[in-house]
């Protein structure tokens, strides 16, 4: 065997390489599909958290007045400096 003709077995061999995984993804593409954006029903009740029962839901039944809004502090101070920021105002 030559030199040129091992170059053009192993050129082939690529080409056939990329064909077929191109067959392949463009077949697993082809019949992958993310279903239906309509439901079948509409939402019977409301799908939107308002800010207050996200904060019930963090803060719970205890009295959290004592912790201030910090960017930089635990869950609850950082979580206090969001609703303060979403609100309009501006913590520390």
């Amino acid at each position: 065997m030559t030199e040129r003709s091992v170059s053009a077995r192993k050129f082939v061999r690529s080409v056939l390489m990329i064909a077929v995984s191109v067959a392949i993804i463009v077949g697993v593409f082809r019949f992958a599909t993310a279903g239906t954006l309509n439901p079948p029903t509409a939402p019977t009740t409301g799908t939107l958290t308002s800010l207050a029962s996200i904060s019930d839901a963090l803060f719970g039944s205890f009295d959290s007045s004592a912790i201030t809004a910090d960017p930089n502090g635990s869950a609850m101070q950082i979580a206090k400096c969001i609703i303060v920021r979403v609100n309009g105002g501006t913590c520390p």
